[in-house]
C-alpha cells in the first residue's frame, strides 16, 4: 500500500497563530474577570468593616461588681456612699505596719486584709494559701463576690467561655519568700504565689473558665486597660462573658517612699 500526502497551496494553509485581535479580546476578558473578583473582594471587605464598626459600638452590660477600697468601702454600695458623701479615706499609720524614721503619719488602708482565704471554697491547701500573694488572695475573694453579685452560681460558670482580664502592678510579697533570705520560707508554691501571670490563670482554673485569660501591668491604668481588653474581647466574640479588674497593695515600707 502506498501513502499519499496532499499539501494545500500556501495561501490555503490554516492559520494556527491567533491574530492580534484575538489576543486583545482574551486580555480584555481576563481583565473583566479580574475586575469582577476585585469588586467582590472590596464589597466583602466593606461589609466586614461595617460589621466590625457595628460590633465595636455594641453595649456591654455590667451584671456584677465587687471591690475593696480604703475608708471601709468593702462593697460597691459602701464605695458609692464614700464618694457621694465626700468622706476622707485616709487614716493614721497603724503601729503594727510601720514605725520609726520615715514612717508617714497617714495612709490609705484596707480594713479587711486578705491574709487568708476559704480553702473550702477555692480548694487550695493551707501551704498554697500561705505562699499566695495577698493581692492574689484578694482577687480570688473579689472574683467570687462579683459572680455572686451577678447571681451566677459556680456550677453555671464551669466550662463557660468566660474571659479573665486582670491588672497587677506591685510585687512587695516577693520579700516574704523568694527574696526573704531564708530558704525555709521558699516552698513549691512560692513562684506561682507571687507571679502576676498566674493570677488570672488561677481564677480561670479554679472557676473552670474557658475564655481568654491574661494579666497585665499598665501601672495606674491597669484596671482601665483590663476593662478595655475585656470589652474588646467580648465584641470580637472571643468570650461570652468577662471578669475584669485590678489590684494594687503596698505591703512593704519602700513603695510609700519611692
Amino acid at each position: 500500500m502506498g501513502q499519499v500526502s496532499v499539501t494545500p497551496p500556501q495561501d490555503q494553509q490554516p492559520d494556527i497563530h491567533p491574530s492580534p485581535t484575538d489576543e486583545v479580546a482574551e486580555l480584555e476578558a481576563a481583565l473583566e474577570r479580574s475586575l469582577r473578583v476585585i469588586n467582590h473582594l472590596e464589597a466583602a471587605l466593606e461589609q466586614r468593616a461595617g460589621d466590625a464598626g457595628t460590633e465595636s459600638h455594641q453595649p456591654v452590660a455590667i451584671v456584677g461588681m465587687s471591690c475593696r477600697f480604703p475608708g471601709g468601702a468593702n462593697d460597691p454600695a459602701a464605695f458609692w456612699d464614700l464618694l457621694a458623701g465626700g468622706r476622707e479615706a485616709r487614716a493614721p499609720m497603724a503601729a503594727d505596719r510601720w514605725t520609726g524614721p520615715g514612717a508617714p503619719p497617714l495612709g490609705h488602708f484596707l480594713d479587711r486584709v486578705p491574709y487568708g482565704v476559704d480553702d473550702r471554697v477555692f480548694r487550695l491547701s493551707p501551704e498554697e494559701i500561705r505562699g499566695l500573694d495577698p493581692q492574689q488572695r484578694l482577687l480570688l475573694e473579689l472574683a467570687f463576690e462579683a459572680f455572686e453579685d451577678a447571681g451566677l452560681p459556680q456550677g453555671q460558670l464551669e466550662g463557660s467561655r468566660t474571659g479573665v482580664f486582670l491588672g497587677l502592678e506591685k510585687a512587695d510579697f516577693i520579700r516574704a519568700g523568694l527574696y526573704s533570705g531564708d530558704p525555709e520560707r521558699i516552698t513549691p508554691y512560692t513562684a506561682t504565689g507571687i507571679a502576676g501571670s498566674a493570677a488570672a490563670g488561677r481564677i480561670s482554673y479554679l472557676f473552670d473558665l474557658r475564655g481568654p485569660c491574661l494579666s497585665l501591668d499598665a501601672a495606674c491604668a491597669s484596671s482601665l486597660v483590663a476593662v478595655d481588653q475585656a470589652c474588646a474581647s467580648l465584641r470580637r466574640g472571643d468570650c461570652t462573658m468577662a471578669l475584669a479588674g485590678a489590684v494594687s497593695l503596698m505591703l512593704a515600707p519602700e513603695p510609700f517612699t519611692a
